[in-house]
């Protein structure tokens, strides 16, 4: 039972995880934030870390985004339910996701 729970909770960190790694760089587009200031933001962990948040850090417009974001799989399936450049509609969905119960 204990060994379900970490998995569960580990899972669960590492989506949190990788969401705030997404919202930094969405947040970050006409900021002076440099690639490396964002990867001091990201944790050192998480399904994106530690490629995913590289091509993230890079990015600086929602063109770039859209690229990187493509090539990761798990992001890509939540992210590709919206056609248009609506970021934070992005977090809308990851919070509903985050509160649905796990079924694996």
């Amino acid at each position: 039972m204990l060994a379900i729970f970490l998995t569960r909770t580990q899972r669960l960190l590492a989506f949190e995880v990788d969401r705030r790694v997404v919202n930094i760089t969405l947040s970050s587009f006409e900021t002076e934030l440099t690639s490396s200031d964002k990867m001091k933001l990201f944790p050192n962990f998480g399904e994106l870390y530690p490629s995913g948040q590289v091509g993230l850090a890079s990015c600086v417009n929602g063109e770039e985004f859209r690229n990187v974001i493509e090539t990761l799989t798990p992001c890509f399936k939540i992210f590709s339910r919206f056609k248009s450049a609506d970021f934070n509609a992005f977090d809308k969905v990851c919070q509903t996701r985050s509160l649905q119960p796990s079924h694996h």
